[in-house]
Parts: C-alpha cells; structure tokens; sequence
C-alpha cells in the first residue's frame, strides 16, 4: 500500500500546479485537467471499482475550493469580479450542483461526458468567433435567463467534477461582460459549486453500506489526492490569475475558446 500512497502523492503534486495555473488563468477551477488524469490513476490502482469516475469528480471538486478561493481573492484584488453577475447566477448554481452531484452518483459518467463535451464544444466555438467589441464592465440581463441557466451550470459542473467556468465564461461574455470580469466572476462561482457539490459527495459512501473500497478515502473523496494537488495548486493559482490582468483581452478570449475545445474534445473522444 506504501509505494501506492506514494506515487498517487508523486503524480498528484505536479497535477496540482498544473491545475492551479490553469484555475487562475482561466478561472476553470482546475477540474478539467484533474478529473480525467485520477480517473486513469484511480482506474489503474484498481481503486474504487465501478466508482472511479465519481471519485475523481469528487476528489476533484474538493480541490477547487482552496484553488478557487486564492484565484477568486486575488481576482478581487484587482476589482475584477463582477458581484451583480455573482449574485445573479449565485442561487441557481447551488441548487444544481447539489442535485448534479446526486446525479452523478447515480448516473453512468460516459453518456455525462458525451453530452457535456458537444455542448462545450459549441460555446467553444461560439466564443471563437464573436468579436471582440464586448467591453462592457457591468451589464443587465434578464434575472429569470440568469437563474436558469446558473441551475444548469451547478449541475452538469457537479457531474464533471469543474468549477463551472467553462459554461459560466462564454455565458457571460455572450451577454456583454469583459472577459477578465467574466474569468474573475466565474473564478467566485467555482468555490460556491465545489462546495456544494462536494459535500454531497462527502457524505455518501461508495458501495452503500459505510464503507469505502481505499483506506484513503472519505465518502467519494481521495484525502491524500487531495492534499496533495492543494499543496501547489493554491501558490500557482496566485500565478495564473495575475497573468490575467497583463493579457490583452481579446488574445485571452481566443486562448480560452481554443482551451475549451480541448477539453470538450478530450470528453468526446
């Protein structure tokens, strides 16, 4: 067990300052690296049996919350977040990563993945294309579309086990935000789904009787994964959202639409 716990720590360390930078340049939370690399890892350790999927989205979604906060905090500094958007999509994203992590303890993560990726895939490419006359620093939008589509972000980001960012981004951007206040505010919302979400996953066990199939686990959630990525996610998530502010906006929608399909290819294929 001793050589197992020391190479989950060993690829968990550098995951997690890859993550981080990522969850500060882009507010995504770091969930879209995470997930997929502790599925391979868990899967291959033979950790969690049919639930490794629903761990690597719980022990990541735990993650973003130090990550998300040190990125957001340091977006905040900068008056970049956009607290009108905030609380706009706030109580919508709660409810659905709550019921998005139900769902993803119940429901197989392939078809999840499948869907996730083409709709990412097409605001992706949306994103790409728009222009970049979007400059605006506060902007109105109807509180019912809003709230809707917050429910929507808070469950499929709790079902993929990410901030939210990659939904929420294009989102705001689309109805007139500046990116970096999109990227700043959608850098807030992460912590408030990883929270949500994650708590459901803590407090269910694997196999429905208490127990949990590894000794490193509370509920779905790998601690030592955990403690690990946190340990360099929450110095190069300080990097990453600083880089924020000295790139030209237009360069860095482009960067994030490009990012996007990536990972929305990754989900596909």
């Amino acid at each position: 067990m001793l050589p197992d716990f020391l190479l989950l720590i060993a690829i968990s360390l550098p995951l997690g300052a890859l993550a981080g930078f990522a969850a500060g340049l882009f507010g995504i939370g770091g969930g879209a690296i995470i997930v997929p690399v502790l599925y391979y890892v868990f899967t291959n350790m033979g950790y969690y049996g049919d639930a490794a999927m629903q761990a690597a989205v719980a022990t990541s979604l735990l993650t973003i919350v130090p990550t998300g906060f040190v990125s957001s905090y340091t977006h905040y500094k900068h008056k970049a977040v956009d607290f009108t958007w905030f609380k706009l999509l706030l109580i919508g994203i709660v409810i659905g990563a709550v019921f998005g992590g139900l769902s993803a303890i119940a429901l197989p993560g392939d078809v999840l993945k499948r869907i996730f990726g083409g709709i990412l895939l097409v605001m992706a490419f949306l994103m790409f294309k728009s222009g970049a006359k979007i400059v605006q620093e506060h902007v109105d939008v109807n509180k019912i579309l809003a709230a809707a589509f917050g429910l929507f972000s808070g469950v499929v980001s709790a079902l993929m086990g990410i901030g939210g960012a990659t939904l929420n981004v294009p989102f705001m951007v689309q109805q007139g935000l500046a990116i970096n206040r999109a990227i700043a505010t959608a850098s807030a919302l992460g912590v408030c789904v990883a929270v949500s979400g994650s708590l459901v996953f803590l407090l269910n066990d694997v196999n429905g009787n208490g127990d949990v199939l590894t000794p490193y686990s509370i509920g779905y959630v790998n601690y030592v994964a955990v403690a690990s990525i946190i340990a360099l996610s929450v110095f190069t998530a300080k990097i990453g959202a600083k880089l924020t502010h000295k790139m030209d906006a237009k360069k860095l929608k482009k960067f994030f639409a490009v990012f996007m399909m990536l990972i929305a290819l990754k989900m596909l294929f």
